[in-house]
């Protein structure tokens, strides 16, 4: 049944799948920070760094929050397939987040690290009614989580060459919980509203690897590759139209997408470093196939529909500083979308090209550091004869303390 897709398990991701990173200062920097990254935050960004960390925070533990909104356009509304029956273009998004984790020089050249952050929290509501022959409403609360656990360990080579692994643990779930409103049902031919609920959850691993190079006193280079993971979501769904009700255990595999990278920093002088990194994440071959055990007449097996693209970022940042405890940070990214044209839309994500600008502060104690500002984007996308629009913002802050 067609319109069943529209109640599949869907996770819904921002523009390609290199989010902002972790960590306020990274992220500030425009998350160009492969060949710079600092304490803990090394874990995602490039465990190599670890073992080069020498100073006065050799042993921190930190965490990092985020709060803010996002808004999407879409021209089509929520669309169902071979229809757009709904007027619905505009939906608001709250934006809630965070990372912690930790990092230690366990000997001279080693380094240990570990954290846990979320790359994707997001979920839509969305709910109208429509003036059509066939549908009459539509009602739709959905949510996407995934959670990354590392533990990272780094070892200094050379006075100018460290090397670094991780192992990420991947969680992964989804819910869905929906109704649709018929004027006319195309299988029993009578009007009703048809509820749908499903609910899965499944984890796998997946390997980091990190490089980084000091060519000189003024250039650092850095590269970093994680090796994507495919979770085997399992769970539950049921689904119910007037007296008839299924129930069926269901699969979905998700791909989480190989990620690589390349950094490189310069220090203008002792007060001021610029950086820039290129990522690219490996979206092809992306799947919405849902299997049923138990496929029946509502829960029907779904083939794949998507054609996603392999997607890629550049990022710029810079590093000020103004005082022994006080500096200041900014930065600029662009990514390109990697979901095909004909699957953007609310029921997956408003994929657009994306720029995104941000500046903070930093300031410094015996005990730790504190990094705190904000960050905003926008973009938009042409496609099947419409415009389709993100923008958001978020406030970020991260308090890091010596132990």
């Amino acid at each position: 049944m067609l319109f069943l897709s529209v109640f599949s398990p869907r996770p819904i991701y921002s523009s390609g799948y290199e989010f902002d990173g972790i960590g306020a200062f990274e992220v500030l920097r425009g998350g160009a920070a492969i060949a710079v990254s600092d304490g803990w935050t090394s874990v995602y960004w490039n465990p190599a760094n670890l073992s080069d960390q020498a100073g006065r925070y050799r042993r921190e533990i930190g965490i990092e929050i985020r709060v803010g909104g996002m808004t999407a356009n879409d021209p089509n509304s929520f669309n169902l397939p071979g229809a757009n029956p709904f007027d619905k273009n505009k939906l608001n998004y709250s934006v809630f987040t965070g990372s912690l984790g930790g990092m230690f020089n366990l000997k001279s050249g080693w380094g240990l690290g570990f954290g846990a952050y979320c790359p994707l929290m997001q979920g839509s509501s969305f709910n109208d009614n429509a003036n059509h022959p066939v549908y009459s409403s539509l009602d739709y609360e959905g949510f996407a989580v995934i959670e990354v656990n590392n533990v990272s360990v780094s070892r200094q080579i050379s006075d100018r060459f460290s090397v670094g692994a991780g192992l990420d643990i991947i969680y992964g779930r989804l819910k869905s919980d929906s109704g649709i409103g018929f004027n006319f049902h195309p299988i029993f031919f009578n009007s009703g509203i048809q509820t749908t609920k499903l609910e899965g959850s499944g984890w796998n691993a997946e390997g980091v690897f990190g490089l980084k190079y000091n060519l000189n006193s003024r250039w650092i280079l850095g590269a970093v590759f994680r090796t994507g993971s495919r979770v085997k979501i399992k769970g539950k769904a049921e689904s119910q139209y007037n007296a008839i009700s299924e129930k069926s255990d269901f699969e979905f595999l998700l791909k989480h997408p190989p990620t690589s990278g390349v950094g490189a920093a310069l220090k203008f002088n002792k007060d001021t470093v610029v950086s820039v990194d290129f990522t690219q994440t490996w979206w092809k071959g992306f799947s919405n196939k849902v299997t049923y055990d138990n496929p029946q007449t509502l829960l029907q097996n779904q083939s794949n529909t998507f054609d996603w693209k392999n997607s890629w970022k550049v990022r710029l940042g810079f590093v000020k500083t103004l005082s022994e405890k006080t500096g200041i940070v900014g930065g600029y990214a662009f990514d390109v979308p990697a979901i095909d044209s004909g699957s953007v839309d609310f029921s997956t994500a408003i994929d657009v090209p994306m720029h995104r600008f941000s500046f903070g502060l930093r300031k410094r104690w015996k005990a730790g550091r504190l990094t705190f500002g904000g960050l905003c984007g926008l973009g938009k996308r042409s496609e099947n004869e419409g415009n389709y629009k993100v923008s958001g913002w978020y406030f970020i802050s991260e308090y890091t303390v010596k132990i």
